[in-house]
């Protein structure tokens, strides 16, 4: 869970930080031409994202951490919001004012999905894009199949 801090003023610096962080990003995606309906829409995904920095006090070092993007995103539950937040933070990363982007922890998967991706990697030479999508519906599968109870091997294509 995100680490709260004490003090009013570093707190207070934290607030003045990423609300000028967002106004630069902001001001990026206008730059960079994209849709007015798209920066709206990160620009009110964000002040809610600042409220919930600032309404816990939440320190600079922690407001980037998956930890913390995971309980916004549980706590106002928002379409889109996590992936905002997420694109803010490589842009941030981009700017080096962050030490790294906000990374979703990688799930092991059961050992016959973990071979195909090693295979999928070093056999097909795949971009490493393509890597992560492929693990992501690797791992939809494997949720889907552990919670209706089915075991791989039982399945068949037809």
């Amino acid at each position: 869970m995100a680490k709260h801090i004490s003090s009013s003023g570093s707190s207070n610096n934290c607030i003045l930080r990423l609300a000028k962080a967002i106004e630069n990003y902001l001001m990026w995606m206008i730059s960079a031409d994209y849709a007015s309906g798209s920066i709206m829409r990160h620009e009110r995904l964000l002040n809610h994202f600042q409220n919930f920095i600032t309404n816990r006090n939440i320190s600079w070092e922690e407001v980037f951490i998956y930890d913390t993007l995971n309980s916004f995103d549980k706590h106002y539950n928002l379409y889109f919001a996590a992936n905002v937040v997420r694109s803010f933070s490589r842009y941030l990363f981009r700017q080096k004012l962050i030490s790294d982007p906000i990374k979703k922890p990688r799930v092991r998967l059961p050992d016959i999905y973990e071979d195909y991706l090693i295979y999928y990697e070093k056999i097909r030479q795949v971009r490493c894009s393509s890597l992560v999508q492929t693990r992501n519906i690797l791992c939809a599968l494997n949720d889907y199949l552990t919670k209706q109870d089915i075991d791989l091997a039982a399945v068949k294509v037809e």
